[in-house]
């Protein structure tokens, strides 16, 4: 049986919701259970490429959580994205980031947890938070693949 040829073999490329990441096998694998662990025994489709049928606007902070565990994650302040992203913990079976999700929202008072705070026309605490996130675990930039 031959391999896919790779310069690296656990590095991890992955397409979600038509946004490039690349991580690690091991920051994909922290949460055995989680349909991210699930998509790696799956295999990558022809290209090498893991395709995710999510929406890749705030994925970069589901990788962060990943990489960096409820202790040193950075969370954003923008309650709509803590919304957002407690939908994805649950649809990508994460319940560690579910709950760190969680406690934010109760912390803050949004009430997102139970679903309180959605449509109460708040908006985000901080000007800056208009719902861009910027930051680690960001996309890969369009001329990645020359670089590499």
């Amino acid at each position: 049986s031959t391999a896919p040829v790779s310069t690296n073999r656990h590095r991890v490329e992955l397409v979600v919701g038509g946004v490039r990441f690349s991580t690690s096998r091991a920051t994909l694998k922290k949460y055995p259970d989680s349909v991210l662990a699930h998509l790696l025994d799956e295999g990558p489709g022809e290209d090498g490429v893991f395709i995710l049928d999510r929406p890749g606007k705030n994925f970069n902070l589901v990788l962060s959580f990943l990489r960096d565990g409820p202790e040193h994650w950075m969370s954003p302040s923008s309650p709509e994205i803590l919304e957002a992203l407690q939908v994805e913990a649950k649809c990508l079976r994460l319940p560690e980031f579910a709950r760190a999700l969680d406690a934010l929202s109760l912390s803050a008072g949004t009430g997102a947890s139970t679903g309180a705070g959605l449509g109460s026309g708040a908006g985000p605490s901080n000007p800056s938070d208009s719902g861009l996130e910027i930051g680690s675990g960001a996309p890969l930039p369009q001329n990645e693949s020359e670089r590499l």
